[in-house]
């Protein structure tokens, strides 16, 4: 981030993170560059993510059910290995 910051002299609009951690990295990063307001967007929607929100250090977090995710895809790999239409997934 740091780098990317002395790249674009400090003009950063918007950072997506993969996840919550690097966008936590981010917004330390452009703290201490003294930036202003830049929206930030994390993912996994874990604590300090979701703190970071509602404190509004951070834009928005993405939250991803990842074991129903995880099961559903899998069910989904059985089903076309075996040559069958995959089921509906549940919304």
């Amino acid at each position: 981030m740091e780098n990317a910051l002395t790249a674009n002299n400090k003009q950063i609009d918007a950072v997506v993170a993969s996840n919550d951690a690097t966008a936590g990295g981010a917004i330390q990063a452009l703290t201490a560059q003294g930036c202003g307001k830049v929206a930030i967007s994390g993912q996994d929607a874990d604590l300090a993510g979701v703190k970071a929100h509602y404190f509004r250090y951070q834009t928005m977090t993405v939250y991803k059910p990842i074991t129903t995710l995880a099961t559903n895809a899998a069910e989904i790999a059985v089903e076309l290995g075996n040559d069958k239409q995959p089921r509906p997934i549940p919304r």
